[in-house]
């Protein structure tokens, strides 16, 4: 007997990295829902002053299940520390 159980989405961050202004990151994915879904994740990094910058990015999830790769363009320079992630509740949701 099949389950008629609400389906949910799901994304996460596998790998992240930063130079330059960009940031390049490795998303997986599991979409049973049947269309595209839409996260927000978030990026963070260190400025070349020193200071911490944090923004958020608007990541498309395709129906289905796998990996992709993306990159984005940050505001400012990136000293060191980039990195992408999901904070509680960003990378998933009902269908």
């Amino acid at each position: 007997m099949e389950c008629d159980c609400p389906k949910t989405w799901s994304a996460s961050v596998t790998t992240s990295s930063g130079s330059g202004k960009t940031i390049n990151y490795t998303i997986q994915y599991n979409n049973p829902c049947g269309s595209g879904k839409t996260s927000r994740m978030t990026i963070g990094y260190k400025k070349t002053n020193g200071q911490w910058e944090y923004e958020t990015r608007i990541v498309p999830i395709p129906s289905g299940s796998g990996t992709f790769s993306e990159s984005t363009t940050t505001n400012y320079g990136i000293s060191s520390g980039a990195y992408a992630y999901y904070e509680d509740g960003q990378g998933s949701g009902s269908c």
